[in-house]
């Protein structure tokens, strides 16, 4: 063990840093290849159901439209004597859908879940390799 140790005294400062930074690259360029590899794994899954989604999301705008339409029509109708009802129907409606649009956004965004976009096994990778390196350093896991 003693010869390890003073083989690395012998060595220069310029040849360990070389190594330290040749392993440092090497790190980095393998932890990159596996978080390109997981990206490319979940890809297409996502690539496959984007046109679903698209029209999906499609169909229910024009719904949605259409009900508000339908809901405008209603407001309108119940204060019609009144020159200004289709005005009324749409201010109401409009600022109906904002109320419950602005709710429905904060309270989406207080229980948003990124985990799926977050790539799992190199985060874990990455939490083994801090504990190995704190191991290797002498540190407390």
């Amino acid at each position: 063990m003693n010869k390890a140790i003073n083989s690395d005294q012998d060595r220069p400062l310029v040849e360990i840093i070389t190594e330290i930074k040749d392993e440092l690259k090497h790190f980095i360029q393998t932890r990159a290849q596996i978080l390109k590899a997981e990206i490319h794994q979940k890809l297409p899954g996502i690539l496959s159901a984007l046109p679903l989604v698209i029209f999906g999301i499609l169909l229910l705008t024009t719904a949605w439209l259409l009900l508000s339409a339908a809901l405008v029509s209603f407001v309108a109708t119940i204060l019609m004597p009144n020159p200004y009802a289709w005005i009324f129907g749409l201010l109401g409606v409009t600022a109906a859908w904002i109320i419950a649009g602005l709710f429905l956004l904060l309270r989406g965004l207080r229980m948003a879940n990124p985990k799926f976009l977050i790539p799992q096994k190199t985060i874990g990778i990455l939490k083994d390799d801090k504990l190995w390196l704190q191991n290797e350093v002498g540190g407390r896991p």
